[in-house]
C-alpha cells in the first residue's frame, strides 16, 4: 500500500504510461522518471493526461509540458513543448485511423532532432 495519496494515485493511475506518469508526476509534485512518449499510443495517453490536469487550456498545457522540460532538463520535453500545438493538429487528422504515420513520424522528427513535417 502506498504511504500517501500522491503515491498511490501514480500507482493506481489509468494512465499507466511512463511519459504521462511523468507529466502528472511532476503536475501533484511528485517527480517520477523522465519519460516522453515515443509512438501515438504514447502521446494519446500523454494528452488524455493533461486533458485531465488542465482541460482544454492548451496555454496550461504548453506550460506544463515547458515546466516538465525545465525541471529534467529535457531536449526532447523542450521540442515537445515547442511543437504541441502542430502535433495535436497532425495527431487529431489520424485520431479516427487504426494507425498514425504521420503522427509517428512527426514525433520521431521531434525526439531525434528539430525536424519538420514533410
Amino acid at each position: 500500500m502506498a504511504k500517501n495519496f500522491r503515491e498511490y494515485t501514480l500507482q493506481n493511475w489509468e494512465f499507466n504510461g511512463e511519459s504521462a506518469k511523468c507529466l502528472y508526476g511532476i503536475h501533484v509534485k511528485n517527480p517520477q522518471r523522465c519519460a516522453y512518449p515515443l509512438d501515438p499510443d504514447d502521446l494519446c495517453r500523454c494528452i488524455q493526461a493533461l486533458r485531465f490536469m488542465f482541460g482544454d487550456y492548451e496555454d496550461s498545457i504548453q506550460h506544463h509540458i515547458q515546466k516538465v522540460a525545465n525541471y529534467y532538463k529535457s531536449k526532447v520535453w523542450d521540442r515537445f513543448a515547442q511543437d504541441w500545438s502542430k502535433l495535436l493538429q497532425v495527431f487529431f487528422e489520424e485520431w479516427e485511423s487504426k494507425s498514425a504515420p504521420r503522427t509517428y513520424e512527426y514525433m520521431q522528427d521531434i525526439i531525434n532532432t528539430k525536424g519538420k513535417l514533410k
